[in-house]
């Protein structure tokens, strides 16, 4: 580089003459410092800045890009000499790239390591899981910390040890306790503890026998206009021994209620509560379980019900709960169809139609509510009988 500058060629001659060279030294980029030396660790929720120093000529162009991910949202390289993220998540831990290029040679690449130090974060792959007596079942649940977690499985205050019995495994953030022959005894609450340097989470999980949600599977118009046949699946290793179902008249202008409890034991009194707010009282159905069901021991339980008595082109709104030896279920998300018209055409509900205000007006009277319109018939009627005597 000593040797960069202007040279000056020059004639001695009666006329002088001379010629300006410059010498420039190409030098290909050299990263010569990054943050940390190539690992960076900071706690979540901090600020962090990302730097990278390079020589050469020309000044080389540094960009920043990360392994398997985006550099930063939306963009897959950043060029500047420093790399700052406000504030940061466990999303932002990996390996980002320094790389340095002036055109001499090929460009030049240094690696940092981002760690972002947080408390475990627990997801659990379900939070209620469904177990029949004689079968593996699988409590799983996904911890993501770092330093990385100490995981324990727990029933109430007991930490659980590999048994005969059970079993714990555990895959990278993949943690599971597996019941290899689940009993009546084994149906419980289960936590998933997940312990670091930086915290302690907790998650729990219940491993039941009694049924899965049911999920009313029918069309959600009826083929008659006076009744519906309904018809719904449940999952259940146990077999069913009965089902409740409840329907009444869809209220009008609302969304599908969740006004009923999940326990049967209190569900009538949600029933008179829903009645108090203006709703149509549900109408409760008791519906027994299957033999062939009890004899085949089948996992999933298809049941219909023909619901009579209806009226036609009127929206009703249905739930439903099963039973087996382990107890109720949790009540089904509310169900919504709606009957044919006499013509046999279905059609949406409409409000009762009301004489508009206009033609009231052409027989001299104002309806203001039900008692004045009632009044105005009746006057209607009288003006009508005059005439006629």
């Amino acid at each position: 580089l000593k040797d960069a500058g202007e040279y000056v060629c020059q004639v001695a001659t009666l006329q002088p003459m001379e010629i300006t060279h410059v010498l420039e030294i190409l030098v290909p980029p050299k990263i010569v410092q990054v943050s940390g030396g190539g690992l960076v660790e900071v706690k979540r929720g901090t600020k962090v800045t990302l730097e990278c120093k390079a020589t050469g000529n020309p000044p080389p162009v540094i960009t920043w890009t990360r392994k398997n991910d985006l550099v930063m949202a939306g963009k897959k390289s950043v060029e500047s000499t420093t790399l700052t993220i406000d504030e940061t998540t466990r999303h932002h831990a990996g390996i980002y790239v320094c790389s340095a290029d002036n055109g001499v040679g090929s460009p030049i690449k240094k690696e940092i390591t981002l760690n972002i130090l947080y408390s475990p974060e627990i997801e659990v792959e379900r939070s209620w899981v469904h177990g029949g007596i004689g079968v593996e079942a699988h409590l799983v649940c996904l911890v993501h910390a770092y330093p990385p977690a100490d995981v324990k499985w727990y029933r109430s205050t007991l930490r659980l040890e590999p048994t005969e019995r059970h079993r714990i495994e555990s895959r990278g953030s993949r943690h599971q306790l597996i019941f290899n022959s689940v009993q009546k005894e084994d149906f419980a609450n289960y936590t998933c503890q997940a312990d670091n340097v930086q915290g302690r989470t907790r998650q729990d999980v219940i491993l039941s026998g009694k049924p899965h949600q049911g999920v009313i599977i029918s069309p959600d118009v009826a083929k008659s206009r006076d009744s519906y046949n309904i018809s719904w699946t449940i999952t259940s290793y146990a077999a069913i021994d009965e089902y409740r179902l409840y329907f009444r008249k869809a209220p009008v202008d609302s969304t599908p209620s969740n006004a009923i409890e999940n326990d049967p034991v209190t569900s009538k009194k949600s029933l008179r509560k829903s009645a108090a707010h203006g709703f149509k009282e549900w109408t409760d159905i008791v519906i027994q379980g299957d033999e062939s069901d009890q004899e085949e021991k089948s996992l999933t339980h298809e049941k219909s019900y023909l619901i009579r008595a209806l009226e036609p082109s009127t929206q009703y709104e249905a739930k439903l709960q099963a039973r087996n030896v382990f107890g109720w279920n949790q009540m089904s998300d509310t169900f919504r169809f709606t009957t044919r018209g006499m013509d046999g055409i279905s059609r949406e509900p409409t409000p009762e139609a009301i004489l508009p205000e206009a033609e009231m007006r052409d027989l001299g009277v104002k309806a203001k509510d039900s008692s004045i319109e009632e009044r105005a018939s009746w006057l209607l009627i009288a003006l009508t009988l005059s005439l006629i005597l």
